[in-house]
């Protein structure tokens, strides 16, 4: 179960409604926004004021594909995923109606192979056991 707490100025505590019934694996936040990986690799991002009406949330999805994340990063103005296999994944956060690969960031070719991964303000950080 997700919960969130705090200023809710940019939605980033509003949960999405589709989470009831739903196994997460992992949270991230950073800024305004929040940030979560479903048991199923589906990722959802929201908040930052990505906000069209008040009081109306936007929700950015990742659809499950042959990914099998199990980590996820928050930075201030992008967010990362790590898969089974050591794979990194960066974006900007979604904005619009516009999906998350829309979004991509350009991941340096020789970062493979990697066990854990976190986010800065606008960098990203990629530990890779010797």
């Amino acid at each position: 179960m997700v919960k969130a707490w705090g200023n809710n100025n940019q939605g980033q505590t509003r949960i999405y409604e589709a989470a009831a019934g739903k196994v997460h694996e992992a949270v991230a936040a950073a800024g305004n926004y929040s940030f979560l990986l479903r048991d199923d690799d589906m990722l959802i991002s929201w908040g930052g004021g990505d906000w069209f009406e008040p009081g109306i949330p936007r929700y950015h999805y990742r659809q499950p594909d042959s990914n099998d994340f199990v980590a996820i990063a928050a930075g201030t103005d992008h967010i990362m995923a790590l898969t089974f296999d050591g794979k990194v994944f960066d974006w900007d956060w979604p904005l619009g109606d516009f999906p998350f690969d829309y979004f991509s960031r350009p991941v340096p070719p020789d970062v493979v192979f990697i066990e854990d991964i976190d986010a800065g303000y606008d960098f990203s950080l990629a530990l890779k056991a010797p």
